[in-house]
C-alpha cells in the first residue's frame, strides 16, 4: 500500500468516527495518548477531552452521519 493509500485510508477512518454509533475501539486506536486537539472549542485539548466532545455531540445528533465523497491527500 502507497503512503497516499495509507493517508487516504486513515482519513476515511477518522471520518468514519463521525457516525452513530461511534466505533469507540476505533477512536482509541486512532488517537494516542499524547494526541493534541488544536481546535478544541472550549474543552480540554487531550484525547479525553475530545471524546468527550465527541461523544456530546452524538449525543446531539443521535442520527449522525458522515460520508466522504471527495477526498484529496497530498504528500510532500
Amino acid at each position: 500500500m502507497s503512503h497516499r493509500e495509507r493517508l487516504t485510508e486513515l482519513a476515511e477512518q477518522w471520518i468514519s468516527l463521525w457516525c452513530v454509533p461511534v466505533d469507540w475501539d476505533l477512536f482509541d486506536r486512532l488517537h494516542g495518548d499524547v494526541f493534541e486537539d488544536c481546535a478544541a472549542a472550549g474543552r480540554a485539548a487531550t484525547r479525553d477531552g475530545f471524546a468527550q466532545g465527541l461523544h456530546d455531540f452524538t449525543r446531539a445528533f443521535p442520527d449522525l452521519e458522515a460520508r466522504v465523497e471527495d477526498l484529496v491527500t497530498e504528500l510532500n
